[in-house]
């Protein structure tokens, strides 16, 4: 019974040390998935600017850890290179980009230690210069992790998440020129020549061939065979960069449609408001509900027209049956006739 009992201890005790490894296993492995966590606010920033200008903006970043944190913080140029709108920091500083505006800013800090769950503000120095080619110019400014450069025991030093973190704020400038260009094209602009069934899918892209950022603004708008609106719906307002395409993609209209119907786009750009359209035709017939429909009416034509058939023929035979009996009277009626003379 001793024996019994003692091997039972030995099972919950090892059985509890294993417990105790695996969660803090576990609890380790959480802690170097959340060790690093900064947040810059805002994520945009836009600013108007003039030529020759010195100016201020102002940006936050977040230390959203337990532990002190240690980076530099660093300005560079990024380009947009998909039609997602999606930025991709240039590296080469011997590489600048048409619209690069990271010689510009100059930060307030070189190096930043940001307090547990805390927050510091960076004031960013501009100097616009005195000429430059273009109305909208870009940068990006982040705070780059050092690794090396933490506090001794600090769990990010070894953090993989932290390694290649570079978080920070989008700035757009504008500079006011009088020689803005600001143009928009329609490109790609697709949707089906046929439907079955609704809403109509429409996808097109839209190009900014000029020199400074805008947000678009329209609709998608679907009439009918009688010019009357049947549907309506805005697209997504989103920042379009200098000679850069953005995709958009609309649904609009019901589930039942018939007939031919059109599709328009239009829309405003640009300071001034420019406008834009475009427009595209598509057909929606229900054809297997059409078909279904056919074949059923059909089959009850087939039904009924064979039922009054029976029912004509019956009437016809009927008929023919009195005929004959009536001519069967009229002869017993001779018959007897004959016998009484």
């Amino acid at each position: 019974m001793k024996n019994k009992t003692l091997k039972t201890t030995i099972v919950l005790a090892c059985a509890g040390i294993a417990i105790i490894i695996v969660s803090a296993i576990r609890s380790t492995v959480f802690a170097q998935a959340k060790d690093f966590s900064i947040t810059a606010y805002p994520a945009v920033i836009g600013k108007e600017v003039k030529l020759n200008e010195e100016t201020r903006i102002l940006v936050q970043f977040r230390n959203n850890t337990d532990q002190f944190v240690t980076g530099s913080v660093k300005s560079a140029n990024y380009i947009i290179k998909d039609k997602s709108g999606t930025p991709e920091i240039v590296d080469s500083a011997e590489l600048t980009p048409k619209y690069g505006a990271a010689s510009w800013i100059k930060p307030e800090y070189d190096t930043l230690t940001i307090p547990p769950n805390d927050y510091v503000a960076v004031n960013l120095y501009v100097t616009v210069p005195s000429e430059t080619s273009t109305c909208g110019n870009y940068a990006l400014v982040y705070f780059d992790f050092d690794p090396n450069n933490q506090p001794e025991g600090a769990a990010v030093r070894n953090s993989a998440s932290a390694v290649k973190a570079k978080v920070g704020s989008l700035v757009n400038f504008s500079v006011q020129k009088t020689d803005c260009k600001e143009s928009l094209q329609v490109l790609n602009f697709s949707t089906p020549r046929f439907l079955e069934y609704g809403p109509v899918p429409v996808s097109f892209d839209l190009l900014n061939g000029g020199d400074i950022h805008f947000t678009p603004k329209g609709t998608v708008t679907i009439t009918n065979a009688f010019n009357k609106v049947t549907a309506r719906e805005s697209i997504k307002e989103q920042r379009v960069f200098p000679e850069s395409a953005k995709s958009y993609n609309v649904s609009a209209g019901k589930h039942w449609m018939f007939g031919p119907y059109t599709v328009s786009l239009s829309g405003t750009y640009g300071s001034a408001d420019k406008p834009f359209t475009y427009t595209a035709s598509v057909w929606v017939f229900p054809w297997r509900t059409a078909l279904i429909l056919v074949l059923l009416l059909t089959i009850v034509s087939l039904v009924l027209r064979r039922y009054f058939n029976s029912i004509t023929q019956r009437e016809q035979s009927l008929e023919e049956e009195i005929q004959h009996e009536r001519s069967e009277i009229e002869e017993l009626k001779d018959m007897l006739k004959k016998k009484q003379e």
